[in-house]
Order: C-alpha cells, then sequence, then structure tokens
C-alpha cells in the first residue's frame, strides 16, 4: 500500500485511510475463505476434507460473528461425523435422481440458455481468470462447489488488487463477482439451500444449507444482486457424476 502523509494535521487522517484500506482487504479475504470452505462443504467429504473444514471453520467464527454459532455446530459435525456415512449421504442427496442437484443446468430457470451454452458461459467466465476444472470424472463446471470456489479465487483476486491499490483492477473483479453471482449462482442457490435442507439426513448438511441460505442473502444485498427465490428442478435431477470435488484443486 501507498505510504500515507506525515505531514502535521494530516496523521490521523491517513491513519483511519490505512486502518480502512486494511480492512477492506481483511474482509475481503475472510470472503473468499467463506467461499472455499463453502465449497469444500459442497464436495465429496472425506477425512482431509472434514478436517479442512473443521480448522476453517473454527478461524472464521471468530472474524465472522454473525456465522459464529453455525460455525460452531459446523465444527463439532465435522470432527464426529463418519466421513463414509458422509459420503453415501452425498452420493444419495446430490447424485442421480437426487431432488436437491447442485447442477445449475438441473434447474429449470426462467430465461435459461442451454445447458452447452450454460456450460460456455460459465466456462467463458473460468477462462477469463485463468482457471479450470481438475480432472476428475463427474466435475462440471455448473456444479455450485466449482462456482463458489471460483467466487472465492476471485475474491482472493480483489483482495490483491485493493492491497495493492490498483483501482482497475478491482473495479474489474467486482464486476466479475456481480455478474456471476446475477447470471449463476443466485438464480438457484437459495432453492437448493433450503431443498438441501429439507432433504438430508446429516445435520452437517442441515448445517451447511443454512449458511448457504444466510451466506446468499448477505451477498447478494452487498452486491445489489436479485436473489431468485423460487427455482425447480428439472425432471430426472442430477446429472450424472460418480464424485465431485473442490474443482481448482489436485486433491483426490
Amino acid at each position: 500500500m501507498k505510504e500515507h502523509s506525515t505531514v502535521p494535521g494530516s496523521g490521523p487522517l491517513a491513519d483511519g485511510a490505512a486502518v480502512s484500506d486494511e480492512a477492506k482487504v481483511l474482509n475481503t479475504l475472510r470472503q473468499a475463505t467463506m467461499y472455499r470452505l463453502l465449497a469444500t462443504a459442497l464436495s465429496y467429504p472425506s477425512e482431509e476434507t472434514l478436517a479442512c473444514i473443521d480448522t476453517t471453520a473454527e478461524q472464521l467464527a471468530g472474524g465472522m460473528r454473525e456465522f459464529a454459532p453455525l460455525m460452531e455446530r459446523l465444527c463439532v459435525c465435522a470432527r464426529t461425523s463418519d466421513p463414509t456415512s458422509l459420503a453415501a449421504e452425498y452420493l444419495r442427496i446430490f447424485e442421480r435422481d437426487s431432488p436437491c442437484s447442485p447442477r445449475e443446468g438441473s434447474w429449470n430457470l426462467q430465461g435459461a440458455m442451454s445447458r452447452p451454452a450454460l456450460l460456455a458461459d460459465i466456462s467463458g467466465f473460468y477462462s477469463a481468470f485463468g482457471v479450470g476444472l481438475g480432472k476428475v470424472l463427474g466435475d462440471t463446471e455448473d456444479h455450485l462447489a466449482a462456482e463458489l470456489e471460483f467466487l472465492g479465487f476471485l475474491a482472493l483476486k480483489l483482495a490483491y488488487a485493493l492491497s495493492t491499490e490498483n483501482d482497475e483492477g478491482v473495479a474489474v473483479v467486482n464486476r466479475a463477482i456481480r455478474a456471476f453471482w446475477s447470471d449463476h449462482v443466485a438464480r438457484f442457490i437459495l432453492p437448493f439451500a433450503r431443498a438441501l435442507e429439507e432433504t438430508t439426513r446429516e445435520e452437517f448438511y442441515r448445517i451447511v444449507a443454512r449458511m448457504l441460505c444466510v451466506w446468499a442473502e448477505q451477498e447478494c444485498c452487498r452486491l445489489g444482486v436479485t436473489l431468485q427465490e423460487t427455482a425447480e428442478q428439472k425432471p430426472g435431477g442430477a446429472l450424472e457424476a460418480d464424485c465431485f470435488v473442490c474443482p481448482f484443486s489436485e486433491r483426490p
């Protein structure tokens, strides 16, 4: 960051600006971490992913007080849940003829484009920022975990642009975040989360569903994006896939 002036009379104002800049960066880093936490929670569960969720949620609880109660419950579930049981539940609720598909293309959305066009549009966002999906069978661009992971990546870029006072970079990334929410995530995340909470038998996924709802409402309010309240799944449920992991990671 730039050094602020220390001439007489300007010190307090400069210090305040510095604190404000640092606060913006820290808040954006928390947003990036929150996106990554939710993406990981929607990925195929394992001992490693649950340990990551436990650690991350515990760290975030102190800086995001409105989420602290849910974070604490998520930590407990991450520590006590059986990965094998969660994996079985993951396949039951998210794959095949799932009643709560995590894939955007599985939902009937007003004015929705064809599936090939949808995937091409999402891929265009990813490509514009130099990212792509991991080489794992079943990965699709429109999986909510992939979309949230991408938004987390954009938040990291935004934090860097803020820290280097790159105003143009800040504007570009902010536009991309707002557009990706408006064009994709905001159209189905709330109906998906509600369906997830109603469908799952695991407390872990009920907590994740509630966090998704609160986070979506908070982010859309902050970004000035309309959050679609209702959407129905297309007949046939989720697309076929064997498993899913965080798309920008090579972890199995």
